[in-house]
């Protein structure tokens, strides 16, 4: 954490079934978290992922906390059991030197109570 930016880092599963690599170059995501607006999502390093595999991926993100509020919707939405995730935006990525946006709109649940101890 440092000022309005924290600084993320997941292991995700992703399977890539076309016979071409993928950079993906640029995250650009609004967070909102059981319906509260909690700040932007941007990428800290590209990201490339190998043709017809299905591995773990590191992926670095940066979540810039929407200003005071956000910072206080935060600390509310963590400290519950579990949340409703809603990710908007698009994401830019490259594949045989050609450009591609990817829009967002993805909502799933999931079970904050294994990372309480990370943020508080």
């Amino acid at each position: 954490i440092a000022g309005q930016n924290v600084f993320l880092e997941f292991k995700v599963p992703i399977e890539n079934v076309s016979g071409l690599n993928v950079k993906i170059h640029e995250v650009d995501l609004n967070v909102k978290v059981n319906n509260t607006y909690l700040g932007k999502v941007t990428n800290i390093e590209k990201l490339k992922i190998i043709k017809k595999s299905n591995e773990v991926y590191t992926v670095k993100l940066k979540l810039k906390i929407a200003g005071l509020f956000g910072a206080l919707n935060s600390l509310k939405v963590f400290n519950e059991e579990k949340g409703e995730i809603n990710l908007t935006g698009e994401i830019k990525a490259k594949f045989m030197g050609l450009n591609k946006k990817i829009e967002v709109n993805e909502t799933q649940t999931v079970d904050f109570s294994g990372y309480k101890d990370n943020f508080f």
